[in-house]
């Protein structure tokens, strides 16, 4: 399993080494991130990382956004605009992210899915793409991720994106299931 806290970590140990770092997120990116050895600061960083928060206020995107605007890297550990809950689809990170570049006229360097960093990360572990399956319920997101890294995809139904919208696709993942339990 590779979390986008836990990849975003290892993208910025790849190209940020030594770089101090602003976030925003939860305890699952902090410990990523210290884990790599970063410090964390409130004050001007070299790098801004942006994690779902379930705590947002203005006062951290407004301080993202300030050091956005000085200069400061810009990474979005995912680009996921809603995610599902038991009350509904509701605003993911992909919402504030969009919010920031939309202030700061700076475009975010997504390292979650659909891009291919994530998948790269496991790949170098030791699996083969052939060892690898991609699961998820959102078609731009995690079914994407796993057809650009070139592996089969499994969509599951009942979250983000309804099996009618990913049968109008150009790309269709590799199996459908209504459940994981379906998968044999």
């Amino acid at each position: 399993i590779m979390t986008s806290a836990i990849a975003s970590a290892k993208y910025c140990k790849e190209h940020f080494d030594g770089a101090t770092i602003m976030m925003i997120g939860e305890e699952g990116l902090e410990q990523a991130l210290l884990s790599e050895g970063f410090e964390l600061t409130s004050q001007n960083p070299d790098v801004v990382v942006v994690g779902i928060d379930h705590n947002i206020t203005y006062e951290k995107l407004a301080n993202a956004s300030m050091a956005i605007r000085a200069g400061a890297g810009f990474i979005a550990t995912n680009g996921d605009r809603a995610f599902p809950t038991e009350r509904g689809l509701v605003p993911g990170n992909g919402s504030f992210v969009k919010l920031l570049e939309s202030t700061t006229d700076r475009t975010a360097i997504q390292v979650g899915k659909p891009e291919p960093h994530m998948l790269h990360f496991i790949q170098q572990k030791g699996y083969r793409k052939d060892e690898m399956i991609m699961i998820g319920d959102n078609y731009e997101t995690d079914i994407q991720a796993g057809i650009r890294f070139g592996i089969d995809t499994i969509h599951v139904e009942g979250g983000v994106t309804s099996l009618e919208t990913v049968m109008e696709q150009l790309e269709h993942p590799t199996f459908y299931f209504k459940s994981l339990a379906d998968w044999k």
